[in-house]
């Protein structure tokens, strides 16, 4: 996947009162209303498709279960997620984790062999590089699916 294919796609979040798809949109535009979370901040973590390949789905599905163990073990708070292309034909399930810093959902995605990950906040939907410091930053719309 590349940087521009990243930073066009769209993340669907499973929150308390439903699905939710969040679009990115213009600079300082925020439409919709951010969930109650720690630290005001979500992020999204997939172990599909490492390195950007397409992978076989019984070695997505191995590596999904790998992340949820991974999870558990840390005892982190997550919720369902999945990223993809705005027309929604090219998908990543994932989680979108709660409660923990920038350092460790980078190292999250670096260790399940992510390129980037995405980043959730009050006021901007960001592409984080899980390898140094690029970053693309948006605003956001949120709908119920």
């Amino acid at each position: 996947m590349s940087w521009d294919e990243y930073i066009r796609a769209v993340v669907r979040i499973e929150l308390g009162d439903g699905l939710v798809q969040i679009a990115p949109a213009p600079p300082g535009r925020a439409d919709g209303t951010f969930p109650d979370v720690p630290h005001h901040v979500l992020y999204v973590v997939t172990a599909f498709n490492p390195g950007g390949l397409v992978s076989p789905e019984p070695a997505n599905q191995q590596a999904h279960t790998a992340l949820i163990r991974r999870l558990e073990a840390d005892h982190v708070t997550y919720r369902e997620a999945s990223g993809g292309d705005p027309g929604w034909t090219r998908t990543e399930t994932g989680f979108a984790v709660v409660g923990v810093d920038e350092a460790y959902a980078k190292a999250l995605g670096r260790d399940f062999g992510q390129d980037a990950i995405f980043e959730w906040t009050p006021t901007e939907l960001s592409v984080l590089a899980c390898d140094g410091e690029r970053r693309s930053s948006a605003g956001w719309v949120m709908t119920a699916v």
